[in-house]
């Protein structure tokens, strides 16, 4: 997926990411070496990403602004300029938005024991990869724990950061309010995902359709979207609909995701799909094949820890002759449908409506 963002955006994104890290390079490494190589290493491994979150914010904040300057202030009260609010500010909170989902990561995948992401090692893998000669069981605790304690402190320095933004205090507040809520949820339906994976909790599709609400659209797309709205001083309304929005755009990309894990080419993914289907994922294809008459065929294999790619193929007959994979595809529709029939009937500014109705026609561009 991709947003109008122009290159010299991402470039400010990348230069903030690298500030970030190197603020508390020099902290950490009074600590012991070991753990400044670590700080370095993910550091490393926190670039590298398509920077859809930070690259949807700033779009927003610059949408806001230039409806100011055009005087279409509908739904806002009193909407900032960029310079009043201050391009570090923006940067700043761009860079949170990205550790953020860094952070989200590295926790999925100690999870999901997953050693590989963006189509090489992930940082458990190049931790454990890093201790040849140790015992494989302990070189593997290593790197699990080393991703663990590294989410851990990404997610208290991302909060921080927001605490020491140069901003009046109302936006400040409004803007730890909302990740507080975005990380929240995030955790919630990381837990709920869990559950269902584990059997804890019964799949069923509207349960499935929640955890994938608050797990992916909460922080992906609602919290950009608001962060934006909190610096321009939008109106209630305005946060109402971006919540809803969020939500479908949320809901559609993770669909998708899932689509492309199954069905895409894994080389231009970057995902391996056997990991989901060895871990039992309870995705939407899941929830929708249960219901037929056709789950008999592979309710024995899901989950299990040997599934090879021969049972993959049967998995991918099943969705495909059930009709589940069609099902999937309606529901990216119908989200993406509804995120522009939302934000179209608004109040929300022109130009923040057109970065929306940009990501719903990028989200519809991608290849499942």
């Amino acid at each position: 997926m991709t947003v109008r963002t122009e290159p010299v955006v991402v470039a400010r994104i990348e230069a903030a990411l690298d500030r970030f890290f190197a603020e508390r390079a020099s902290a950490v490494a009074s600590l012991n070496a070991g753990f400044a190589d670590l700080w370095d290493l993910a550091a490393t491994h926190a670039r590298g990403g398509k920077l859809v979150r930070p690259r949807l914010f700033i779009d927003a904040v610059e949408a806001f602004c230039t409806a100011e300057e055009s005087g279409d202030t509908r739904g806002s009260e009193g909407v900032r300029k960029s310079g009043r609010i201050g391009e570090e500010s923006v940067d700043r909170l761009a860079a949170v938005l990205e550790v953020l989902h860094y952070a989200f990561l590295l926790h999925d995948d100690v999870i999901d024991g997953d050693l590989v992401r963006r189509h090489g090692p992930n940082l458990i893998g190049t931790v454990r990869g890093q201790h040849p000669d140790a015992p494989d069981g302990d070189s593997l605790h290593w790197g699990t724990s080393a991703a663990i304690l590294m989410g851990d402190v990404l997610l208290s320095a991302a909060v921080l950061d927001c605490a020491r933004l140069p901003l009046p205090s109302g936006p400040r507040a409004r803007v730890l309010d909302l990740v507080d809520e975005a990380i929240t949820e995030t955790v919630a339906g990381e837990y709920l995902d869990v559950g269902l994976s584990d059997g804890v909790v019964a799949a069923e599709l509207d349960t499935v359709m929640t955890m994938t609400a608050l797990k992916t659209a909460s922080y992906s797309f609602s919290l950009p979207l608001r962060l934006a709205a909190a610096l321009s001083d939008a109106a209630p309304e305005v946060d109402e609909t971006l919540v809803r929005v969020g939500n479908h755009l949320g809901v559609a990309f993770q669909v998708q995701d899932d689509l492309l894990t199954m069905f895409g080419r894994h080389v231009a993914h970057g995902k391996d799909a056997l990991s989901d289907l060895r871990e039992g994922k309870q995705t939407v294809l899941v929830a929708h094949l249960r219901s037929s008459v056709r789950w008999h065929e592979i309710a024995g294999v899901l989950g299990e820890p040997d599934v090879d790619e021969s049972g993959a193929a049967r998995i991918r007959r099943a969705f495909d002759e059930s009709g589940s994979r069609t099902f999937a595809v309606g529901l990216v529709t119908h989200h993406l449908a509804e995120a522009a029939r939302v934000i179209g009937s608004s109040t929300v500014p022109l130009e923040v409506r057109r970065v929306v109705e940009d990501c719903v026609e990028s989200l519809k561009s991608r290849s499942i």
